[in-house]
């Protein structure tokens, strides 16, 4: 609590003390959770927990695991190696069944190339082929999960929708598709994917739309990655003068 800037009576439970201020200082806020002094609170007893706290014998397949553990207080450490969830705090009473979601931690990189490499020049109808590369999410604790990559492609060039391909394979078609390419509205570096629309033949860049690549959780596992693997996507232009910019977002 010291950490969090409170200073807590001797002799006093420090968590019984925090929820008898007004506000309580666990649970009023409402700026959101990854500032909150929950999380706060979580991040300074992860290392605690992590080097002294008990592995939790997990049962189950798919995205849904269980473990047998008494009613109580808990602080959570995901210890996997790629892209963790944060370390959260978890009460539990005397119930049956319970569940936790642990999302990935951190903000996906992505990297940008043109023939291979991250800067290169082009003339009138020449082609080039831009390659996107970003990491395969952890999707194993989500019931569901969406994946998109938006890449702006500026007038002057034109993309060949069908040359697009994920990790190795094409786009394909109704129950066999392993991903989607759409057309998005674009307002600058914004994009809506809420009123995307079928992309198909060739895509002239503009500054209004953007292109939209989506796989859900069933065509990601289809990719046959492992979590943190390098998934590529090769975009082959029809011809260019301008080299495209993009914005990722991984979105669930």
């Amino acid at each position: 609590m010291t950490d969090l800037g409170y200073t807590v009576p001797d002799s006093v439970d420090p968590l019984a003390w925090a929820q008898s201020q007004s506000p309580a200082i666990f649970g009023s806020e409402t700026s959101g959770t990854s500032t909150s002094n929950e999380r706060k609170l979580a991040t300074k007893l992860a290392p605690l927990a992590k080097d002294n706290g008990t592995e939790l014998t997990l049962t189950g397949s798919g995205t849904t695991r269980t473990a047998q553990i008494s009613a109580g207080l808990y602080v959570i450490v995901d210890d996997s190696t790629t892209n963790p969830s944060v370390p959260m705090i978890v009460g539990t009473a005397p119930v049956s069944d319970g569940k936790i979601n642990m999302k990935n931690a951190a903000t996906p990189s992505i990297t940008k190339t043109i023939d291979g490499t991250r800067s290169a020049s082009a003339d009138i109808g020449e082609t080039k082929t831009v390659t996107l590369t970003t990491k395969m999410p952890n999707t194993a604790n989500h019931d569901s999960y969406t994946w998109r990559i938006y890449d702006l492609v500026d007038p002057g060039m034109t993309v060949d929708i069908s040359s697009i391909q994920v990790a190795g394979k094409s786009a394909g078609s109704g129950s066999s598709a392993h991903f989607t390419v759409q057309l998005a509205t674009r307002t600058g570096d914004s994009v809506s994917p809420s009123d995307a629309s079928a992309a198909s033949g060739e895509f002239v860049g503009t500054k209004t739309q953007a292109l939209v690549i989506t796989l859900d959780k069933a065509q990601l596992a289809g990719l046959g990655l492992s979590a943190g693997d390098d998934i590529t996507t090769p975009i082959r232009p029809s011809s260019t003068i301008l080299l495209s910019r993009m914005i990722p977002r991984v979105q669930f």
